[in-house]
C-alpha cells in the first residue's frame, strides 16, 4: 500500500493534471453518476410507493408480490446506503488530503479528525457507492453484474482524473 502511495498516487496525479480540459470535463458529469443520490432517491420514492400500495384488503398473492419487492428493494437501499454513511464517517477520521492541498501533491498528507473536505480523500465516497451498487445490484439481479462492475470502474477511475482523489 505504501508503495503504492509512492510510485502511483504522485504519478496518476501528474497524470491527471495533464489531461486535455475537454477529457476532464467529460469526466466532472461521469463522477457525478457515483452520487448515492443516483440510486438512494429512487429506491427511497419506490419503498414509498410500496408501502403505499399495501393493504391488508389485496389478496394473499399480491401481498406477497408487493413483500418481496420491498425486501428486495429494501436490501439495496440498505446496501448502498449503509457503506456510504460509514465511508463519509470514517474518511473523515482519516483525514487523507486529497491531491494538490496546500498547492503541492503530497500521498502522505494526513490529517486526522479534521473533518474538512480537502482532508476527506481517503477512502472515497463515489467509489464506495459504485462498488456497493455493483454488488447490491448484482446480488439481486446477477445478470447485471458486468454492466455494474464496469461502471463502479468507471466511477472509480473518474475520482482521479477529476483530481479528487489519488
Amino acid at each position: 500500500i505504501v508503495a503504492s502511495m509512492v510510485f502511483l498516487d504522485v504519478a496518476a496525479s501528474a497524470w491527471a493534471r495533464h489531461l486535455p480540459r475537454a477529457v476532464n470535463a467529460i469526466f466532472e458529469h461521469i463522477t457525478d453518476f457515483g452520487l448515492s443520490g443516483w440510486f438512494l432517491y429512487p429506491l427511497g420514492f419506490i419503498l414509498l410507493c410500496l408501502a403505499a400500495a399495501s393493504r391488508r384488503s389485496l389478496p394473499r398473492h399480491a401481498q406477497a408480490v408487493l413483500a418481496a419487492l420491498s425486501i428486495r428493494f429494501g436490501f439495496l437501499f440498505v446496501a448502498i446506503g449503509a457503506p456510504g454513511l460509514f465511508v463519509t464517517i470514517v474518511k473523515r477520521m482519516i483525514g487523507r488530503a486529497r491531491p494538490f492541498v496546500g498547492g503541492h501533491d503530497d500521498p502522505f498528507l494526513y490529517r486526522p479528525f479534521i473533518w474538512q473536505p480537502a482532508y476527506a480523500s481517503m477512502p472515497s465516497g463515489h467509489g464506495t457507492t459504485a462498488a456497493a451498487a455493483a454488488v447490491a445490484i448484482g446480488a439481486v439481479w446477477p445478470r447485471t453484474r458486468a454492466v455494474m462492475w464496469l461502471y463502479a470502474l468507471l466511477i472509480m477511475f473518474s475520482r482521479v482524473v477529476v483530481i479528487a482523489h489519488h
